[in-house]
């Protein structure tokens, strides 16, 4: 059921079907389309400032991820070698992650 108190078979933008109740459910406040309850089913953010990590919508990207502006804005992993990144290869390291020191060639590389 909709929130209008109509039945469909399918929910509208900003709700989820709840399979269990049959009832159509309201997205998380910052999801413009969402699966279920929970922030992490959320693909697409309701305005233009949240960043896509991982199906969650967040104001600024995590720790280990960098911004990129596709269709939608979207958080990516860095290369593992990287705490934090500019990019996804391995010179776009802003800092290292443990284990890992910059090379000559500005790159991060494991402590020898």
């Amino acid at each position: 059921m909709n929130p209008d108190s109509t039945c469909k078979t399918s929910c509208p933008l900003g709700y989820y079907k709840d399979e269990d109740e049959r009832l159509c459910k309201k997205c998380q406040v910052a999801c413009n389309q969402c699966f279920s309850s929970f922030n992490t089913d959320c693909p697409v953010c309701s305005s233009s400032g949240w960043w896509i990590a991982e199906n969650e919508c967040v104001l600024t990207c995590p720790s280990g991820y960098f911004q990129v502006v596709e269709v939608i804005k979207k958080c990516k992993p860095c290369s593992t070698k990287c705490k934090t990144c500019d990019g996804v290869g391995d010179s776009d390291c802003i800092t290292c992650a443990a284990s890992n020191e910059y090379s000559d060639d500005g790159t991060c590389v494991p402590c020898d």
